[in-house]
């Protein structure tokens, strides 16, 4: 294909969410060389304050367990994996995603003293359709991505406050009977 016969490519330049993604990857190999220097070592030579309530360097997470877990194969017996709540958290946001039977299982783990469930719910959501366009149109431009975030934005916004109120109240209830749920 010729330099601008693309149909998927921005007219401004921006880079495809492939390439951002290729980018990324080299970042994560060359950080990964360095693996051998303690976290605690650079924590000491950069004199970060510290304190046992937060980590001193970073406050969010994202981890990518990527190594496939199986469910035991039990005749009759549907296996998941149970989710289990815990009371202390160490960091103010941490994104798992683990894969599991051949899907990809995202938990997002928030502090609840700096946000409160609709504020995490948003960009919850928007990171949804972001892996959703990645899937589908990997070699799209990035502005497509923001497009795609933008409409869903209106289309939120362009919803009765009423209507929204409901919605957001059945999910909480929705929430809640989940984490009562033995």
């Amino acid at each position: 294909m010729t330099p601008g016969s693309d149909p998927a490519a921005d007219p401004g330049g921006a880079p495809a969410f492939r390439e951002v993604l290729s980018g990324v990857g080299e970042s994560v190999l060359g950080a990964n060389a360095h693996g051998n220097v303690l976290l605690e070592r650079s924590v000491d030579e950069l004199r970060v304050p510290g304190s046992l309530s937060y980590n001193p360097v970073f406050q969010i997470w994202f981890v990518l367990d990527n190594a496939p877990v199986h469910g035991p194969q039990l005749d009759d017996l549907a296996v998941r994996p149970l989710r289990v709540e815990s009371a202390a958290l160490r960091h103010d946001l941490l994104l798992t995603v683990r894969e599991f039977t051949g899907a990809m299982v995202a938990t997002l783990e928030y502090g609840n003293d700096l946000f409160d469930r609709e504020t995490i719910l948003r960009p919850a959501e928007e990171l949804e359709v972001a892996l959703s366009q990645a899937g589908s149109s990997p070699d799209a431009p990035l502005t497509r991505f923001h497009e795609r975030i933008d409409a869903e934005r209106a289309r939120r916004r362009s919803a009765e406050p009423r209507d929204m109120d409901l919605e957001m109240k059945k999910r909480l209830e929705a929430g809640r009977r989940k984490a009562v749920r033995p």
